[in-house]
């Protein structure tokens, strides 16, 4: 797979740094770009920028020109890290120039036309992007934002809560590391000895955004959750990571048991798709009685999960917890390049379309699904959906085969075929592909599959045992009417 050139703007700052920390060696992504201030730019980003976020400036990066905040350099993608003052109309111009804008800032949230993303939680909310272009009349840019840091961990820790009881009011109360005010950040004299029981902006955030992450994309734009929620933020003098004490007012009662099951075992898009940043676990839950604390626990999942604990009963609402996150990892850059990968595996990336023209490309992940459902059924053939969007392949679906003889030939379970789709249809998914396998024929379709091939829009995917140690999958467009069979060219990516 070849890399994608991207950008980051507002380089030299703290945010700036996180980014290109987190970018170096990225399997995808590789910095092409990297802009700052006028003061900055012509010089080497070793020269410019006084590193701080780890030991070392990763060596990649340290000849790199600096270049000015202004549209023009290559890149397909841009990672904005400027600071919110300056970044509504410079994001703007690069997604008019033609660039994905990836903004950390908070200055396109709200924006009624900006998916404000999650991926965990919201990556429906993609399909706001063509509106964007359209109303703003930009060809192939567009802008998508990552929420407030103190935002994203909470609302990862609401998403299943909501999913399985709902959720109608939410009360939390903010314990923010000193990194979020950015460098040099808070004077040591207003900070020692002391809590700042006031952050601006902060609070209005944390109350908004969320309505927003857990609403309804509903064709046009977002229909925001029904949910009150009352925030109060204070600036405390720890490094990184930001603790939140959050007491949640379910819609339908349930046992603190519950509750936790469902944050343990919360898993997404993301995990599925298998997204080099995303976390396994994308919310660790702590049973001891003093975790999570931001000194122990603010690196899980190399700083990209939310971590919780401290689930109880509350006298006030309904269950209580305490949720940490990293801040400048998963609160920031970190979330803006998950964001990122989110974009290049649904299809959002033009020519990084999976399924065009004469041209399949299938994730290694989603082919050993194929393959491991093959093997465990050999020597009947197996079937299934392949689920996506804007020819992207995201999910893997096993379906039952009941045909009368399956050594031979397959037929869905329509019952299963009927959940699979309604799950695909709640998604906002299409049916990209279907997939099937020849236990011990070569990997191409027969009369019999010809046959059974409704659908000439689906990638056709054939998985062949006939040498078990060397499994074969091919890519076919079928034409039942026309009886035409045309082979796509098939890459298996990492």
């Amino acid at each position: 797979m070849d890399t994608i050139k991207v950008g980051v703007l507002g380089a030299t700052g703290a945010a700036g740094q996180r980014f290109v920390q987190l970018l170096d060696g990225h399997p995808w992504f590789e910095i092409s770009a990297l802009a700052a201030s006028n003061s900055s730019a012509g010089n080497s980003y070793a020269d410019a920028c006084a590193w701080r976020v780890s030991s070392d400036m990763p060596a990649a990066v340290r000849d790199l020109e600096v270049l000015p905040v202004e549209p023009g350099f290559k890149a397909d993608i841009v990672f904005s890290a400027l600071p919110s003052s300056v970044a509504g109309p410079v994001e703007e111009a690069f997604a008019e120039a033609g660039y994905i804008v990836c903004s950390n800032a908070s200055s396109h949230r709200m924006d009624s036309d900006v998916p404000l993303i999650i991926p965990e939680v919201n990556p429906q909310h993609l399909s706001l992007i063509p509106h964007q272009q359209r109303r703003r009349g930009w060809d192939k840019g567009y802008i998508i934002a990552n929420p407030n840091c103190s935002t994203i961990h909470l609302v990862l820790a609401l998403k299943p809560v909501q999913d399985a009881f709902g959720i109608e009011r939410v009360m939390v109360t903010t314990m923010q590391a000193l990194s979020g005010a950015g460098y040099p950040g808070v004077s040591s004299l207003d900070i020692v000895d002391n809590v700042v029981p006031y952050i601006g902006g902060e609070e209005e955030k944390v109350e908004t955004e969320p309505l927003k992450l857990l609403g309804r994309f509903d064709g046009e734009g977002i229909e925001f959750a029904d949910i009150t929620i009352s925030a109060q933020a204070n600036r405390v003098a720890t490094i990184d990571g930001h603790l939140e004490a959050v007491s949640v007012d379910l819609a339908q009662q349930a046992p603190i048991e519950d509750v936790m099951a469902a944050l343990g075992e919360f898993r997404a898009e993301p995990q599925e798709l298998g997204l080099p940043s995303a976390p396994e676990r994308p919310i660790v839950v702590r049973p001891e009685p003093d975790r999570p604390q931001p000194r122990l626990d603010r690196m899980a999942e190399r700083g990209m999960a939310a971590v919780v604990g401290r689930v109880r009963e509350c006298p006030v609402f309904d269950v209580k917890f305490a949720v940490l996150g990293h801040n400048t990892i998963r609160g920031a850059a970190g979330a803006s390049i998950l964001n990122a990968e989110l974009l290049v595996a649904k299809g959002y990336l033009g020519d990084w379309s999976t399924a065009a023209d004469d041209k399949v490309r299938l994730s290694r992940a989603l082919a050993a699904e194929m393959i491991q459902h093959a093997r465990e059924r050999a020597p009947e053939e197996v079937c299934g959906i392949v689920a996506g969007e804007n020819g992207h392949f995201s999910r893997v679906y096993a379906a039952r085969n009941v045909a009368e003889n399956p050594s031979v030939t397959y037929e869905m379970d329509p019952q299963e075929q009927l959940r699979i789709f309604k799950e695909i249809d709640e998604r906002s998914w299409d049916v990209a592909g279907i997939y099937h396998s020849h236990p011990a024929s070569p990997a191409h379709p027969s009369p019999t599959d010809m046959r059974l091939a409704f659908y000439p829009s689906v990638v056709y995917f054939i998985v062949s045992l006939m040498q078990p140690d060397r499994p074969v999958v091919r890519a076919f467009r079928l034409d039942q009417e026309r009886n035409n069979t045309e082979e796509l060219e098939l890459a298996i990516l990492d």
